[in-house]
């Protein structure tokens, strides 16, 4: 059996959202986002530090946003 890989930041992200594919894992880890990518921003990284906390947005969007108003339309 060879070893396993080391996991990076991003493909940790998407095992765990693959694993946990719930609303509100995905509404944690983009909420976990948007604060991150905050806090990039204000450590001088704007750019950066906006697109993380767009990715944040995007997960929240996806998971808790659009689900509710799918529902809410029928």
């Amino acid at each position: 059996m060879g070893q396993a890989r080391p996991l990076t930041n991003a493909s940790t992200v998407v095992v765990l959202l693959q694993r946990f594919q719930t609303p509100t894992a995905g509404t944690v880890v983009g909420a976990l986002l948007v604060i991150l990518g905050g806090i990039v921003s204000v450590s001088g990284a704007a750019t950066p530090g906006t697109l993380v906390a767009i990715a944040g947005f995007g997960l929240i969007l996806k998971y808790r946003v659009l689900p509710a108003r799918r529902e809410r339309n029928k």
